[in-house]
């Protein structure tokens, strides 16, 4: 299967900190996948609150839907790391980015998470 190739924008319009807890560790004792999407589902639930001031349910009179998400993992995150998400809303030609959450066919949420390890 080939990967999905990211293009992400210049600048980001919203930034959010988290710190990994031992409730967001898998097996692995790493960030378990389904704990990083909860993550990025927080986060994007703050970004539309900066926004608008709205929620999924009122996003400038429009109910937002996830339907897709392709996360393409760089780094393996542990207990204690910081997470830095960076989002931006746009509307770009071709819908491939790094992390893609599409909450309707017209938007694309496009994300960079940086992990740097807490001192």
């Amino acid at each position: 299967m080939s990967r999905v190739k990211v293009n992400l924008p210049a600048s980001f319009q919203f930034s959010a900190n988290y710190t990994v807890r031992v409730s967001d560790l898998n097996y692995g004792n790493h960030l378990g996948n389904d704990r990083l999407l909860s993550i990025l589902h927080q986060a994007r639930i703050d970004f539309i609150s900066h926004l608008c001031n709205g929620s999924e349910l009122d996003f400038f009179g429009v109910s937002l839907i996830m339907a897709d998400v392709v996360i393409n993992y760089q780094n393996e995150a542990f207990l204690n790391d910081l997470l830095t998400i960076d989002m931006a809303l746009a509307n770009p030609t071709r819908l491939a980015v790094k992390t893609k959450i599409l909450p309707q066919p017209r938007q694309v949420w496009f994300v960079s998470i940086t992990t740097k390890e807490k001192l």
